[in-house]
């Protein structure tokens, strides 16, 4: 017999004499996991007295199971958590379809630490497929027993946990990617209730505020995606429902083609856009060099003299 399952039946042979005990309680938080990626599911205990030992079932819901699964022939992702010593062992049987025993264990009965019981016993890691079911979904506990062995009357003690439920929101969400032309023209930031700065993700159905911030002396052009014009306004709020990839344009006053340089190419474009009205391109924008609202002979000035003394 292995040990995992000597653990389960020593535990359990005594589990059946005991009853549920107030001051014992298996939890873990409320989170929000992504469709297609992975979550890791931290395991809590609130302990009335000092333990040695963990077991409980978890049943998963469909669409997701722990990781590197064991009906692939690979190790489970499961880490101790900040509460277990070192002497502590994770040990997991699969009981059935989407339903695992867990044990946390001892050889040596080092006790839990006590200190600080907001920390995770362990952290599951679980795979959140793709066709999982977008909505509040329940992670079963059952099964729970915990012991603690009792030097002085060289005894374990054991006790049942009542049975535990913990919710986690599905969600499928879109990737939004959003750079600058030239990061030393501008950048940007992005904002939205549900959006995951770190992963670049964002709920599907959810708005997504995108700001333009030029840097002195340049100004914001266009938002453009796949070549094509988006929008000039700053903020631009769009509402995601697929993946996006987005870039602001920015460009030196007087850059009016938008080309990265400041020359007699740019006094040319502003002297064609004031003798014919219009002008290639969006980024006629630019060639308002004194920023006064209006192109004009002035801003031809304004682009020669920058051009001349390097200087707005």
């Amino acid at each position: 017999m292995n040990r995992l399952l000597i653990i389960s039946a020593f535990l359990f042979s005594l589990s059946a004499y005991a009853q549920n005990k107030v001051g014992y309680t298996l939890y873990s938080n409320t989170g929000t996991a992504y469709l297609d990626s992975k979550y890791t599911l931290p395991v809590f205990i609130d302990n009335e007295e000092s333990i040695c030992n963990l077991q409980f079932d978890i049943t998963l819901p469909s669409g997701v199971d722990i990781s590197c699964g064991m009906d692939k022939g690979e190790t489970l992702l499961m880490t101790k958590g900040e509460r277990a010593k070192a002497s502590h062992a994770i040990a997991c049987h699969k009981i059935s379809e989407k339903c695992y025993r867990i044990v946390v264990s001892s050889s040596d009965n080092a006790i839990f630490n006590d200190a600080d019981k907001t920390l995770p016993m362990l952290n599951i890691t679980l795979d959140v497929s793709s066709d999982a079911t977008v909505g509040k979904n329940d992670i079963t506990f059952t099964h729970i027993v915990v012991s603690h062995y009792d030097a002085s009357i060289n005894k374990t003690s054991k006790h049942n946990v009542s049975d535990a439920v913990a919710t986690i929101q599905i969600v499928k969400v879109h990737s939004i990617k959003v750079s600058s032309n030239d990061t030393a023209l501008g950048l940007i930031e992005i904002s939205g209730d549900n959006y995951d700065p770190e992963n670049e993700l964002a709920y599907d159905g959810s708005e997504v505020t995108l700001t333009a911030k030029p840097k002195e002396n340049c100004t914001f052009l266009q938002w453009v995606e796949n070549g094509k014009e988006l929008s000039a306004d700053n903020p631009y709020t769009l509402t995601l429902t697929s993946d996006r990839d987005i870039q602001a344009v920015f460009a030196k006053y007087g850059d009016s083609n938008a080309d990265g340089f400041i020359n007699v190419n740019d006094i040319t474009n502003i002297a064609t856009y004031i003798l014919k009205g219009k002008a290639e391109g969006f980024y006629m924008k630019s060639a308002d060099i004194n920023r006064d609202g209006f192109i004009n002979v002035n801003d031809i000035t304004g682009v020669a003299k920058y051009i001349l003394t390097g200087k707005y």
